[in-house]
C-alpha cells in the first residue's frame, strides 16, 4: 500500500529543492553557530592562490567564484548543497530511503551526533574527500540505477574530490585497487556482485594528469606532488631515521643538511615552516633535490624503521576524531587576518566578532567527547549489522561499510605516516561512519523490501 501510495503522489521538483534547502542549513550549521565560515591558516593559501608546491590550485580555482559575490558565506552554500545531495544519492539507492522527511531525520541526526557540519563549513578542501569516496562507490557499483544527470553529477563530483588536494587520489587508487583484488577472486563465484571499475578509475587517471598537468604549468616539474616529500622528510627527522642516515652518510654526501646533525631532539632546520627550517631560504621546491635525496636514502637504508613508525602514526591518527579540532583563533594572526580584510572587507567585523576568533572552540560545547563516545558505538553497530545484512544477502549496504572503512584506514596511513597524527585529518572522513550507521536503521529493523540492495 505504502508503495502504491508513494507512486500516486511522487515528490515534486520544488519539495525535493525544499528538502535539500533544509538539509544544507543543517549541514551549515556549524558555521551559522559560529557567526562566521570557519577558517584556517591553510584557508589563506588556498583564498589567495599561493602555491609552494603542497597545496592544490583547483581548490582555489573552485571558491575563487566566492569573491564576485563578497563572502566566503558563498563557499559553505557550497560545500554544504554538493555534500546533502551526494549524501541523498548514496540513502536513496544504497538504504532505499527516498522519503524527504526520513532524509531529514537521518540528516538532523548525523548533524547532532558527528563533526559533519564543521567539516562542510570550513573554508579549506577537507569535505571533498569523503566526498569523492562516496562518489567513488556510487560509480562502482550504483552506476546503472543513477539517473543520466546522477552519473554526469557524481563523475564531476569525484573528479573535484580527487584534485583539491593531495592526499585524496592515493585513497581513491587504494579503493580501486582494494575492489580490483575483490574483482578477481570473486570473478567465478559471484560476478555479478563485483564492482564496474572503468568508470571510476577514467576519473581518478583523469584527476592524476590534472595534478600532474597543473605542477608542470606552475614549477616545470612532471610530477604528482612538488613538495610532497618535505612532509615525509619532516616526519623521517622528527622520528630518528633521517636524522641517523646523514650521521652516517654526510662523510660521502654533500648535504647542507650535514651541518644541521646532532644526537639530540631534532633541529630546527628540518623543521616545515619555522624561520631556521631548510626551507625557509629557497622553499620547498628550491630544497626539493636535496630533500627527495635524503628521503629516498633513508627509506632505502632503514626500510623496517621507517614502516615501524609509519605503522605506529597510522594507529595514533586512527584515535585523532574530535570536532573542531583546529578551529582555534587565527585572528591574531596577520598571516590570514590580513588576506580576510583584504579580499572580504565588507564581512570582515563578522570574522572578528565570530566564536572561533573569540577562541570558544577549545572544547565546544563537550562535543569531542561526544563524538568520540557516539562513534565507538557506530563502529561496533556497523560490524554488527553488517554481519546481519550479509548473512541476509543484501550486499550493497555491506559493500559501502566496507569502503567506508577501508577509507577510513587508508586516510590514516596517508595523513599519519606521510605526514603527521592531526585531529583534523581523520576529522575529514570519519563522519561518514556515524552516517552509515543511522542510514542503516530502516535494513536493521526490516522495513526494506528494496529487492536491488541485494546485489
Amino acid at each position: 500500500m505504502r508503495a502504491r501510495r508513494e507512486e500516486r503522489t511522487p515528490p515534486t521538483a520544488w519539495r525535493e529543492a525544499a528538502t535539500l534547502l533544509v538539509a544544507s542549513i543543517m549541514v551549515s550549521g556549524a558555521a551559522i553557530y559560529n557567526g562566521y565560515p570557519l577558517v584556517h591558516t591553510d584557508t589563506r593559501d588556498y583564498l589567495t592562490g599561493a602555491n609552494f608546491g603542497g597545496r592544490s590550485i583547483f581548490y582555489h580555482l573552485l571558491i575563487a567564484p566566492a569573491q564576485y559575490t563578497h563572502t566566503l558565506w558563498t563557499v559553505v552554500a557550497m560545500q554544504s548543497l554538493l555534500v546533502i545531495y551526494l549524501i541523498r544519492l548514496v540513502l536513496r539507492h544504497v538504504f532505499a530511503i527516498k522519503s524527504g522527511l526520513q532524509f531529514l531525520v537521518v540528516i538532523a541526526l548525523v548533524c547532532a551526533l558527528s563533526n559533519l557540519p564543521w567539516c562542510a563549513g570550513f573554508i579549506v578542501p577537507d569535505i571533498f574527500q569523503p566526498m569523492m569516496v562516496l562518489g567513488l562507490f556510487l560509480l562502482a557499483f550504483c552506476y546503472d540505477r543513477l539517473s543520466r544527470w546522477e552519473r554526469g553529477y557524481v563523475i564531476t563530483l569525484t573528479f573535484i574530490g580527487s584534485i583539491v588536494h593531495y592526499s585524496n587520489p592515493p585513497i581513491a587508487i587504494a579503493l580501486l585497487a582494494a575492489a580490483l583484488i575483490v574483482r578477481m577472486a570473486l570473478r567465478r563465484r559471484v560476478s555479478d556482485t563485483v564492482a564496474n571499475l572503468a568508470t571510476p578509475a577514467i576519473v581518478i587517471a583523469a584527476a592524476l594528469g590534472a595534478l600532474v598537468v597543473s605542477n608542470y604549468l606552475t614549477f616545470g616539474l612532471v610530477t604528482y606532488s612538488a613538495s610532497g616529500y618535505a612532509f615525509e622528510l619532516y616526519r623521517l627527522a622528527k622520528d630518528g631515521p633521517a636524522r641517523e642516515y646523514l650521521s652516517r652518510n654526510c662523510s660521502d654526501q654533500k648535504y647542507e643538511a650535514c651541518g644541521y646533525v646532532h644526537p639530540g631532539p631534532m633541529s630546527p632546520y628540518f623543521a616545515l615552516w619555522g624561520s631556521k627550517s631548510m626551507f625557509k631560504k629557497n622553499g620547498f621546491i628550491g630544497e626539493r633535490k636535496e630533500g627527495m635525496a635524503i628521503m629516498i636514502g633513508t627509506i632505502e637504508q632503514y626500510p623496517l624503521w621507517v614502516l615501524r613508525d609509519a605503522l605506529a602514526h597510522t594507529i595514533s591518527q586512527l584515535g585523532h576524531d574530535e570536532s573542531a579540532v583546529g578551529m582555534d583563533t587565527a585572528v591574531h594572526s596577520d598571516y590570514l587576518t590580513a588576506a580576510l580584510r583584504s579580499l572580504y572587507p565588507d564581512e570582515f567585523d563578522s570574522y572578528l566578532n565570530a566564536r572561533q576568533s573569540r577562541n570558544e572552540f577549545a572544547n565546544p560545547l563537550g562535543l569531542q567527547s561526544l563524538d568520540h563516545s557516539v562513534l565507538l558505538f557506530c563502529v561496533f553497530y556497523c560490524l554488527f549489522i553488517a554481519a546481519v545484512l550479509a548473512r541476509d544477502g543484501q550486499w550493497l549496504a555491506v559493500k559501502l561499510m566496507a569502503t567506508v572503512g577501508l577509507a577510513v584506514l587508508v586516510n590514516a596511513f596517508v595523513t599519519g605516516a606521510i605526514s603527521a597524527p592531526v585531529g583534523r585529518y581523520e576529522n575529514r572522513i570519519i563522519w561518514l561512519i556515524p552516517l552509515l550507521a543511522i542510514a542503516s536503521w530502516r535494513k536493521a529493523l526490516r522495513l526494506s523490501d528494496d529487492e536491488g540492495a541485494r546485489l
